[in-house]
């Protein structure tokens, strides 16, 4: 079931990262192949095997050279995993496999294109903030933290530099940005090219905009406020019912006291 799954997730989601990459036009003037093999591991064993030993021990997947994409059966991996997402990372992994970028833009690239970004990553990144801990993109040009969370801030921090992109340039910029790295243009030239602005002078500007933007007021605002007028809400509705009882009860006690006098009358009228 998992192996029909990851074909037809495979070929979705080849065709829609290759068109949002714009690497159709590119394919054909370099006569790519448009194959791509999957090695679905059944046991820890295959997995290492394949992957020779490189992956931590978290990992659930990753592209190799030769077009070749190795995934960890869903049944060894103890928490819940979207297949669909994982196979669009590594497929966008391996579309940009013969482009010389920073492991940070590949990485933000991949959770781009996978639709990864979730509301706990923002307040990863914003508790990283507040205890001054966000890792430089300089740190990660080549490589990430072996550990787990460390590798988790700098995966997050990655796909914030793409935001940052997409907020400050649009989606045009970041197209014109692939555009200009397809063309065999270095990263450097790429970014000065589509943006104006050098390597260093974007890593610099993408710091202060993820200072400015997660911090202990996104937190607050993202965190508490949501509740607190669910708090409210609560509350409103609350007082309004038991509003509405106290009428309903002066309502019965009002009818009871007028059936009382009636019968009192008619027993005076009786006498």
């Amino acid at each position: 079931m998992n192996a029909k799954r990851l074909i037809q997730y495979a070929e979705e989601e080849y065709s829609r990262i290759k068109a949002d990459l714009g690497y159709d036009e590119l394919a054909v003037l370099h006569g790519e192949e448009d194959k791509i093999a999957i090695i679905l591991c059944s046991t820890q064993d295959d997995f290492e095997k394949v992957t020779k030993g490189n992956m931590p021990e978290w990992g659930i997947g990753c592209a190799l050279p030769g077009r070749i994409i190795v995934i960890k059966s869903p049944r060894l991996v103890r928490r819940n995993i979207n297949l669909r997402q994982l196979v669009a990372h590594e497929i966008t992994h391996i579309m940009l496999q013969d482009i010389e970028i920073p492991r940070w833009f590949n990485e933000g690239i991949a959770m781009y294109e996978s639709h990864e970004w979730k509301f706990g990553n923002s307040i990863t990144l914003s508790f990283a903030n507040l205890t001054n801990s966000i890792i430089p993109l300089s740190s990660l040009e080549r490589r990430f933290p072996e550990d787990e969370r460390g590798a988790r801030l700098a995966y997050v921090e990655s796909f914030s530099a793409i935001a940052y992109i997409i907020q400050e340039f649009g989606r045009d910029g970041l197209k014109d940005l692939m555009k200009d790295l397809r063309g065999k243009n270095s990263f450097e030239h790429a970014l000065v090219s589509s943006f104006g602005i050098d390597h260093k002078e974007f890593k610099k500007e993408w710091y202060i905009w993820a200072r400015n933007t997660y911090n202990g007021l996104y937190i607050l605002i993202r965190n508490f406020f949501p509740w607190a007028f669910i708090l409210a809400l609560f509350f409103v509705v609350f007082f309004i019912s038991l509003k509405r009882r106290r009428k309903k009860y002066k309502e019965f006690d009002s009818s009871e006291c007028n059936t009382e006098n009636f019968e009192s009358e008619d027993k005076l009228n009786f006498q």
